[in-house]
């Protein structure tokens, strides 16, 4: 599994972080991507980070699947 990241900020003189776009890339082969994606969904609700900046900075978060 690899991750990219895209951030997008305010270019104002604070360059505020705005929103951040995670892809999470996973390689194999018969995976389900519903089951993938719940799993983001419930890794998303429990991570501490993810958690601390709702509200103030958009995250986006997406599975795409690559066969092995």
């Amino acid at each position: 599994m690899t991750i990219d990241a895209d951030v997008e900020r305010t270019g104002d003189d604070v360059n505020k972080i705005e929103k951040v776009t995670l892809i999470f890339k996973v390689k194999g082969q018969n995976l389900n991507e519903k089951k993938l994606q719940k799993s983001l969904e419930i890794a998303s609700k429990n991570c501490s980070m993810v958690q601390s900046v709702t509200g103030s900075i958009e995250v986006i978060e997406k599975v795409e699947i690559e066969e092995a």
